[in-house]
């Protein structure tokens, strides 16, 4: 009995130094193929002819994103809740010589997302690609939130983009092919004070990405699909004003994700050595990570809180 028990321990310690050299290997490959890749960035796709989705089009990072995509020769199809700057904006892309449709959705509505496709459908096609980008910034002390500002930050950054892959990804995996891209922020890697709700949000999309490539890449169908999450700090638009650190030009931000999404990449850091702080840091000691953030000022001045 005791041999057996030897035996069995043997060769599971046997199984899992052979699994830990396989994954040594693997990863060593991987950091030299990101290092190639890196020097000698893969051939941008064309979007010729795709019909790429924006959801929160009318202004920030998702007006510049679409105005990046005019000049691709892809179909732009603009939802925004602001049917007036939506308008111009679509207005703006047909002047650029882009063909553009614009929609009054609000997002966080899952019947109006629903209503909103099925007049998509009718009008352009299939979306090839869905650009998830709506959303709000709550941004003051957790105690200072109210229940219905909680559900609606929820709502707005989280349930829209599952309401929206919902409508368009069944086509994609029939048709196998299809883009989904989510904008993040780094407060999806990085949480921190006066924006525990907002942060709690991108947490949330972060997890929806990730879990969803998983679950179709193990559908021989799903294979074919795209994901690209896009982490950037905080952009020089009304929506994040009172962010201490140093923001990015939002047209700068749109190009970077953009860039990226025609090189089919994964994850888009904005800049990238946010991946290095949200990643590696959070591997040393607790002390060490929350002085790094401090020292890098990522934190929010709170806004007028709303009423309780």
């Amino acid at each position: 009995m005791t041999e057996v028990r030897i035996r069995r321990g043997l060769m599971f310690w046997l199984v899992a130094a052979k699994d830990v050299v396989l994954l040594y290997f693997y990863t060593l490959f991987v950091f030299l193929e990101s290092f190639f890749q890196s020097v000698f960035p893969p051939r941008l796709k064309s979007l010729k002819d795709e019909i790429i989705l924006v959801t929160g089009s009318a202004s920030g990072i998702g007006r510049m994103i679409c105005l990046e995509l005019a000049s691709t020769g892809a179909k732009l199809v603009c939802w925004d809740i602001n049917k007036w700057d939506n308008d111009g904006l679509v207005k703006e892309l047909r002047n650029l010589g882009a063909t553009a449709y614009g929609y009054e959705v609000d997002v966080s509505d899952r019947q109006k997302v629903r209503t909103a496709a099925e007049q998509v459908k009718t009008d352009v096609g299939d979306i090839t690609m869905i650009i998830n980008n709506a959303g709000i910034m709550p941004c003051h002390s957790f105690l200072s939130h109210n229940p219905k500002e909680i559900s609606r930050a929820f709502e707005v950054n989280v349930l829209s983009q599952m309401w929206v892959v919902r409508e368009f990804l069944p086509r994609m995996i029939e048709r196998k092919c299809g883009h989904i891209v989510a904008i993040c922020s780094m407060a999806g890697l990085i949480g921190s004070r006066n924006l525990s709700v907002y942060s709690s949000t991108k947490f949330a999309v972060n997890g929806f990405m990730e879990a969803l490539q998983d679950e179709l890449a193990h559908l021989p169908e799903g294979l074919h699909i795209k994901f690209t999450t896009v982490y950037p700090t905080s952009c020089d638009t009304s929506f994040s004003k009172n962010i201490v650190h140093t923001r990015r030009d939002p047209q700068l931000v749109a190009k970077k994700t953009v860039e990226g999404i025609r090189r089919n990449k994964e994850s888009i850091c904005i800049p990238p050595t946010i991946v290095i702080f949200g990643f590696f840091l959070k591997s040393l000691p607790s002390k060490v990570f929350h002085a790094g953030r401090e020292l890098m000022g990522i934190y929010s001045e709170p806004r007028p809180a709303a009423t309780r």
